[in-house]
Formats: structure tokens, sequence, C-alpha cells
């Protein structure tokens, strides 16, 4: 009676060798899929800004944790200085060894890099005022039914047009694109950009309350049709799903426009860094949806 072979060693290493190269390839296919998306996501204006936020507001909350590191370790050594002063000869020197600089020079590097992100945005803006024009012949070709919400998307696309206008002006006056403007003019509309902005932004507020009115009131007169019921629910669930990251997303930005339609601000940087961040996390994880 014959015993099955048993296998070499030599036949061990080469299919641990297959599965190991198996496995990479897989991991380098899921990473071309992933770069194809990015690249699919970033030839959008609503991606590459969406994009590029998440960056920003990323890079402001990183810029806040080196700023407190360096704080601290600069802290840590002074006291250790104190402390050995008194056994020192008077004319010593004492220099910063490399490594307390080091998270100094991190956080100014990221905060210069959040800031040109940020003003890179702002640039790409310039042309929104096209963007604003196809929306409003959007809404006059197809105005919403409800007399509510017609009226709230109207205002919408007025506050937008002025909302584009001051940040524009605001931003070629900053550059010297046009001329004559001084400091307190370009600041004045500045603010009243992002005034314009707050506005948008309360008015989709109250465009979602009167979405979940309405939403309501027709399931209160359908709660009868049972032939409907399995469509209604699927709906209802996209709808939910919608209107729930709408609400979100709007609840973030409302005190950041707030914030900066004030000369004196009203949330800390970390408010900013991260109320920032999470806008730009639902607008990147909504665009990565749309491209796949």
């Amino acid at each position: 009676m014959s015993s099955s072979p048993t296998p070499s060693a030599s036949d061990k290493a080469s299919k641990g060798i297959e599965r190991l190269r198996s496995a990479l390839y897989g991991r380098i296919s899921q990473t071309d899929n992933a770069i194809a998306h990015l690249n699919r996501v970033l030839a959008t204006s609503n991606g590459t800004d969406a994009f590029l936020s998440t960056v920003t507001y990323t890079l402001r909350l990183l810029h806040l944790y080196l700023r407190s590191l360096s704080t601290l370790q600069l802290h840590a050594y002074a006291r250790q200085v104190l402390t050995k002063a008194l056994t020192l000869p008077p004319d010593t020197s004492i220099a910063i060894p490399a490594a307390q600089l080091r998270s100094a020079q991190l956080a100014t590097s990221v905060r210069k890099l959040s800031s040109i992100i940020s003003e890179a945005r702002t640039f790409l803006r310039l042309w929104g005022l096209l963007g604003i024009w196809e929306w409003a012949a959007d809404v006059k070709r197809s105005p919403p039914k409800d007399h509510i919400i017609r009226f709230i998307v109207r205002t919408q696309v007025l506050v937008n047009i002025f909302y584009q206008i001051f940040e524009n002006g605001a931003y070629l006056a900053g550059k010297g694109v046009l001329t004559g403007w001084d400091s307190r003019r370009i600041n004045k509309w500045d603010l009243w950009s992002t005034r314009c902005w707050a506005a948008h932004v309360f008015l989709d507020l109250a465009k979602l309350w009167r979405e979940r009115v309405l939403e309501k009131q027709a399931g209160g007169d359908e709660k009868d049709n049972v032939a409907k019921a399995t469509k209604e629910r699927n709906a209802t669930a996209l709808l939910n799903n919608t209107w729930s990251r709408k609400l979100i997303l709007n609840s973030a930005y409302a005190p950041l426009t707030i914030h900066w339609s004030l000369e004196n601000g009203l949330v800390s940087d970390f408010w900013i860094g991260l109320l920032g961040s999470v806008t730009g996390i639902i607008r990147l994880r909504q665009a990565w949806k749309t491209t796949a």
C-alpha cells in the first residue's frame, strides 16, 4: 500500500512565493483602481473643491497639533535649562536643539500649505458666476412645485450672485487687479461675501425643514395605499439619506459662515479645522460615490 507523496520544501516555497506575488498584485490593482477613481473625482469641479477643502482643513488641524507639540517641547526644554542654569558658567550660551525646533518649523510649513490651497480654491471660484447662471436657468425652466421652496431657491440664486460678486471683487482687489481699493473696502467686501454665503446656508436649512414637512404630509395622505408601499419605502430611504447628509453638511457650515461674517469672528481655529474637515469629508464622500 503506497502512501501519498509529501510536498518537498521547494514546492512549499514556490507556493508561498506564488501567494505573496498574488497578494502583491492584488494590492497594486487596488491602488490602481483607487488612483483612477480619485482622478475621476478631480476631473469634476465639485470633486476638486471637495478634495482641496478636505486637505486644507485637515492641515489646519495638523498645524494646531504641531504648534501645541512645539510649545510643550519648548516649555519642557526651558525647564531643563532653568534647572541647569545655576551650575553653568555665566557666559555659557545654550542653543536650542534641532529636535525642539522641528515641530515649530513643520507647523509653519503646514500652515503655509493650507493657506496656498485655500487661495487656490478662491481662484478656482472666480468663474462661479457661470455655474450660478446655469443653476438660475434650471430653476427658471423647472421651478419647484411648492411655493415656499420655490421662493427659497430663487432667493438662494440671488444671494449666490452677490456672494460671487463680493468674493471676486475682494480677491481681485487684494491681488492688485482692481485698483483704488483700500484694505477697509476689501475687508468689507470679503465680509459681505461670507454673509451672502451664510444666507445661502440658512436658506438651505429652511428648505430642508420644508421638505420634511411636505414628506410627512405626503406620508399621511398615502398611508393607506398598499400598492405603493414598497416603492415608497425605497424612495423614503433614499430621501432620508440625502436629507440627513444635507442637514449635517449645512449644520457644520452654519457656524463657519457666522464666524467669517463677523469682524471679530466667533469660533476658535480648532473648531474651524474640525467643522471644515467634516464638510470636506461629506462632500468628498459624495463626489466619490457619484464618480464610481
